[in-house]
């Protein structure tokens, strides 16, 4: 099958946060040239989000080692982040200190652990392996139109130093634009959900607040005094976060918030009248909850802000944008590789959007709880904080087999969330992410989920002799699949005896891997024409048809 790529340029990538870098850094890695556009002179210079999820600390390492390494020496330990604190103000003796233990992904369910560190600190460092990678990454550039014609994106651009326009043509569009994303709105996308709650201001102020907790590290707050919630930002700094509620609707504006009036307020939210604190910056923020409709018009693809938004709660949203554009990236390059056809990135909006939901309406239930403790919950089950980082699952083309069931509703709004299982008792069913099982390579011990870093992977359990074969059928539809033998004289060893059980096999099965980590199809054992099924399940997920010639 061969590639055909419209566009001078396979993708063009417009908006450089964290989750446009990402774009650009997972296509990068799979040989996809991309450009990355930014209206603004560089990487962000607010903290904003807090903490890279184990989940996007997977998709990370999977690019290679040093991006995991470079990201876990700029974090605190995650049990070192410090406590949640709820009351008054920060110097309230009757400050109640909350347990966030329970909300804590286990240890043992992956083979990295979570960076507790700020967006100004990563981006960075996501940055430079980008473009080491082979990204162009065009800062102070911006989208000032595009047209999607049959043939391909039509963008033109100017570079903001300059004045100097451009036009630039590519076969794929992703609109990383945020979270008020122009791009969405001339697509004409609506969204769903709870949709506005608040306006909220970010103020950013350096301080020494020890003395107002002493013997505590605060992560944390919620100051009732104020209506907002303050976090601390660099420790070593002093850096801190308090948010404060903003009312534009009734004609306030960031002007108004003068540092005087910001030093007001944090002093009022802190408990200490005389505080010496520096406003560092103030940043207008929306707290919402909303998904849209559709995540692809055309060749255009909505993703991170731009696609769902939701509150700080459980700190999903970056994460959540992360993840989509990883599941997107490994569809466009079996599209621009030749391996699939462009049905396939339909199943994008499929699987990620019913992410989006699960996570929105997750994130909506926590801050109901956080801010009305005790008040009725809309209706709707009660899912674990590890079931949405781990433990949400994929219905689509991409997917041969029938994953866990749907789930109710988590918000009557929204009404589309991805089914769960629970991580800690994965089934190795099709559509879940593939477990975490500790195997032994070379006298190493190697997770099942570093074998997915670049393409599909079929994991065999010893007595599947068929297996070599169905990599031969993926060799005649050009689509490389690489093959472990899991077991005694087998590529990996299984030294805790695990793997089988946990993956949902016989000693006669196996599973096939996508490049993203979830399980495409198993054949739990030998039975039932594994090669057939094999070989249906491959070239449907491609969007290609069984009896293509080999």
């Amino acid at each position: 099958m061969r590639s055909r790529d419209p566009g001078s340029l396979p993708v063009l990538i417009v908006g450089g946060g964290i989750v446009g870098l990402s774009s650009a850094l997972f296509l990068a890695h799979r040989g996809v040239p991309c450009v990355l556009v930014e209206r603004h002179e560089g990487t962000s210079t607010y903290p904003r989000f807090r903490g890279i999820n184990v989940r996007t600390m997977e998709l990370y390492r999977s690019v290679e080692p040093a991006l995991e390494r470079d990201l876990l020496a700029i974090a605190e330990r995650e049990d070192e982040s410090g406590q949640l604190g709820k009351g008054w103000t920060l110097a309230d003796p009757d400050l109640v200190w909350i347990n966030t233990a329970s909300g804590a992904v286990p240890q043992h369910l992956s083979p990295t652990s979570m960076c507790v560190a700020d967006q100004d600190r990563v981006e960075p460092i996501v940055r430079r392996h980008a473009e080491r990678l082979g990204a162009q990454l065009r800062f102070h550039t911006e989208l000032i139109g595009f047209d999607d014609t049959p043939d391909g994106i039509e963008a033109h651009l100017r570079d903001r130093t300059t004045g100097e326009e451009s036009g630039i043509r590519a076969s794929y569009m992703i609109a990383a634009d945020g979270a008020s994303s122009p791009l969405r709105d001339r697509l004409g996308i609506t969204s769903h959900g709870p949709g506005h709650l608040a306006h909220r201001l970010a103020l950013y102020f350096r301080a020494d607040l020890r003395a107002l907790t002493p013997g505590r590290k605060v992560f944390a707050a919620f100051l009732d005094s104020v209506g907002g919630h303050l976090v601390r930002r660099d420790a070593d700094k002093g850096m801190w976060q308090l948010s404060a509620p903003f009312d534009p609707e009734n004609g306030e504006r960031v002007e108004d918030f003068t540092p005087a009036r910001c030093l007001e307020i944090v002093r009022a939210g802190v408990g200490q009248a005389d505080l010496d604190a520096e406003i560092v910056g103030v940043l207008p923020w929306e707290i919402a909850a909303r998904v849209a409709d559709r995540y692809r018009a055309g060749r255009v693809f909505l993703a991170g802000d731009a696609a769902h938004v939701n509150g700080p709660w459980g700190g999903l949203g970056a994460n959540t944008g992360v993840q989509d554009v990883h599941n997107l990236a490994w569809k466009l390059a079996a599209v621009h590789h030749g391996q699939a056809t462009d049905g396939l990135l339909d199943t994008y909006d499929a699987e990620r959007r019913p992410a989006a939901d699960l996570v929105v309406g997750y994130a909506f239930r926590s801050m109901l709880q956080d801010m009305s403790p005790g008040a009725p919950l809309p209706p709707g089950p009660e899912i674990e904080f590890p079931e949405v980082v781990l433990g949400y699952c994929y219905r689509s083309a991409a997917v041969s087999g029938r994953p866990p069931d749907m789930v109710e509703p988590l918000v009557p709004s929204l009404p589309g969330p991805a089914p769960v299982e629970n991580p800690l008792w994965p089934t190795g069913r099709p559509g879940t992410r593939a477990p975490h099982v500790s195997l032994e390579q070379a006298g190493q011990r190697v997770s099942t989920i570093d074998l997915t870093s670049y393409g599909f992977t079929l994991l065999a359990a010893p007595q599947a002799h068929w297996a070599e074969d169905a990599v031969k059928i993926a060799e005649g539809l050009a689509v490389p699949v690489t093959l472990y033998r899991i077991g005694p004289d087998g590529d990996l060893g299984d030294p805790d005896g695990t793997w089988a059980d946990t993956f949902g096999l016989t000693p006669t099965g196996a599973s096939l891997l996508r490049p993203d980590g979830f399980i495409a199809w198993t054949s739990p054992s030998d039975q039932d024409s594994p090669l057939t099924g094999f070989r249906t399940a491959l070239t449907g997920l491609l969007g290609r048809t069984p009896q293509e010639p080999m």
